[in-house]
């Protein structure tokens, strides 16, 4: 019975650990669609772990079109504009440790459905 009771809080506690915010210090990839029509689109949180330290992006595709994106949690940041496929940002951030923290990606008011592809950290 202590067996059976000891595997059971075992499986819980994994399941409470993979369903929470990764660290923020890790890079994470992410991929998706962000509709078009100044729609938005929005990667999985991540726990900030150091006070408004810089948000790492690393974004590998826009389909050839620009995007604004910045980060959001407690506090948003500043939108970044005209992001592109092929580059790296680091993107204004005033969360602190232990935080929430995720990226969110818009289209302007007259572009379509737009794929995205690339790696994030919240730091």
């Amino acid at each position: 019975m202590k067996r059976k009771k000891f595997v059971v809080g075992s499986i819980v506690a994994s399941l409470l650990i993979v369903g929470g915010a990764s660290a923020g210090t890790s890079w994470e990839s992410f991929d998706g669609t962000v509709p078009g029509f100044n729609g938005n689109w929005s990667t999985a949180y991540q726990t900030k772990s150091t006070t408004e330290a810089l948000a790492g992006l690393q974004l590998n595709s826009t389909g050839g079109e620009t995007l604004d994106v910045r980060t959001e949690g407690t506090y948003n940041g500043s939108w970044t504009r005209s992001v592109t496929g092929g580059n790296t940002y680091q993107l204004d951030s005033s969360n602190t440790s232990g935080q929430n923290e995720k990226l969110k990606f818009s289209t302007d008011l007259f572009d379509g459905n737009t794929p995205i592809t690339g790696n994030w950290r919240s730091n």
